[in-house]
C-alpha cells in the first residue's frame, strides 16, 4: 500500500511486480538461514534422532511454506482483493475472515471416508437377497391359497342340451348337478391344508433365523479380523521404525550386528503377521458375502469393539424343529383319517327339466 501511494497512476500489476521484487531477498534469507540451521537436526542418526527429525522436519516444512504464501499467494490475493473493488472496511473485513476460514480448511482436507456396513444393514441385505428365503415365501403363498381352496361343496354343473331325444321333433333339456361331498372328508382335508400352511410358515421362521444367525457370525468374524488386520500393520510399521533406527545406530557403531539382525528378523516377522490377518480379513469378508449374498466392495468395517457372540433367541432352532415334528406328526395322523372319511359315500342332487314335445315336458329331482 506504501509503494502504490507514492507512484500514483502506475498499472497494480506493476506495483505488485516491484513489492514481490523488493521482499524477494530478505524473505528467502530469512527463511534460507533459519532451514539450514535445522538441517544437520534433520541429517542425524546419533542417539535421540527419532525425536529430533520429526521436529527439524516441521519446522523445514513450515518455513517452506511460508515463503511460497509470501512470494506467491500473497501478491494474488492482493491483486484479487483490488479487482474486486471493495469498498469499506466491513467488506474488507468479511474477506480476511473468509480467507481465514477456507485456507485451512482446504489444507486440511481429508479424503472422503468409505462407508461402513453395519450388522443391521448386513441383516437386511441377506434376507433380502436370499433366493432361499425368497422361495420358502413363495412357498407360504401358495400353502396358504391352497387351504383357502377347499371348499365345503364342489362346484355346480349345469347341463343344456337341444336335439332329437324321442321323436323327430327337437328338444331341449336342462340339468343342474350340485354335489354334496364328503362333509367329514372336506373337514380333514381344511386340517391338512392348515397343517400345510402351518409347516411352510414353520420353515420360513427357520430359514430366516438360520439366516439371521450365520450373517451375524460371519459379519462379526469380518470385524474381528479387520480389527487384528489393523493392528498387525501398526505393530509392522513400528517394528520397520525399529529396524531403520537400529540401521542407523549399526553404521554408527552403537549397537552390534546380531542386534540389528534380531530387529531386522522382527520386522520380517512382523510384515508376514501382516499379511497373514489381511488374508484373513479377506477370506472373513468373502464368507460374509456368500452367506448374505451382499457385495463388501467399497465398504469399510465398523471400528473394532467387544463382540458378542450371537446365541439363538426365544423361540430359536431347537423349538422350531420340534415345532416341525409335530406338524408332520398330525400331518400323519390327518392322512390317515382322510383315506377312512374317502370310504364314505358321496352324494348329490340333481334337476332335469326335459321338453319331449309334443306331449308334457318332464320334470324331475334325484339324489
Amino acid at each position: 500500500n506504501s509503494l502504490r501511494q507514492s507512484t500514483v497512476g502506475e498499472p497494480l500489476d506493476r506495483i505488485i511486480e516491484k513489492a514481490g521484487l523488493s521482499r524477494l531477498r530478505p524473505v528467502l534469507m530469512t527463511a534460507t538461514v533459519a532451514a539450514l540451521g535445522f538441517i544437520p537436526m534433520a541429517l542425524s542418526t546419533t542417539n535421540g534422532a527419532e525425536v529430533q527429525r520429526p521436529l527439524a522436519t516441521v519446522v523445514i516444512g513450515g518455513l517452506i511454506t511460508a515463503t511460497i504464501l509470501t512470494l506467491v499467494v500473497l501478491p494474488v490475493l492482493y491483486k484479487l482483493t483490488n479487482s474486486l473493488r471493495l469498498t469499506g472496511p466491513s467488506s474488507k473485513a468479511a474477506l480476511a475472515v473468509l480467507l481465514l476460514v477456507v485456507l485451512p480448511a482446504l489444507m486440511h482436507a481429508q479424503p472422503e471416508a468409505l462407508p461402513i456396513l453395519t450388522e443391521q444393514q448386513a441383516l437386511e441385505q441377506a434376507l433380502a437377497n436370499h433366493p432361499g428365503l425368497t422361495e420358502s415365501r413363495y412357498a407360504e403363498q401358495i400353502a396358504g391359497l391352497s387351504a383357502d381352496a377347499i371348499r365345503e361343496l364342489p362346484p355346480t354343473q349345469i347341463q343344456i342340451g337341444y336335439g332329437q331325444f324321442d321323436g323327430t321333433l327337437l328338444d331341449y333339456s336342462v340339468q343342474i348337478t350340485q354335489g354334496l361331498g364328503n362333509k367329514p372328508a372336506n373337514t380333514v382335508r381344511r386340517s391338512i391344508g392348515a397343517q400345510d400352511l402351518a409347516m411352510a410358515t414353520s420353515q420360513t421362521r427357520q430359514l430366516t433365523q438360520q439366516i439371521a444367525l450365520d450373517v451375524r457370525r460371519a459379519w462379526q468374524h469380518w470385524v474381528f479380523r479387520s480389527a487384528l488386520a489393523d493392528l498387525a500393520e501398526e505393530q509392522f510399521m513400528r517394528y520397520d521404525s525399529l529396524s531403520e533406527m537400529t540401521a542407523r545406530q549399526f553404521q554408527s557403531g552403537a549397537i552390534s550386528a546380531l542386534e540389528k539382525q534380531l530387529a531386522d528378523q522382527s520386522a520380517l516377522n512382523a510384515r508376514a503377521a501382516w499379511l497373514s490377518a489381511q488374508n484373513d480379513q479377506r477370506n472373513a469378508r468373502i464368507e460374509l458375502e456368500r452367506l448374505g449374498y451382499l457385495s463388501c466392495d467399497g465398504l469399510e468395517s465398523p471400528p473394532p469393539a467387544p463382540l458378542i457372540l450371537p446365541v439363538a433367541p426365544t423361540g430359536g432352532p431347537n423349538q422350531l424343529h420340534t415345532e416341525t415334528w409335530d406338524i408332520l406328526s398330525r400331518q400323519a395322523g390327518l392322512q390317515g383319517e382322510l383315506m377312512e372319511k374317502l370310504l364314505l359315500p358321496e352324494f348329490s342332487v340333481s334337476y332335469l327339466n326335459l321338453s319331449l314335445r309334443p306331449k308334457v315336458p318332464l320334470h324331475g329331482v334325484y339324489l
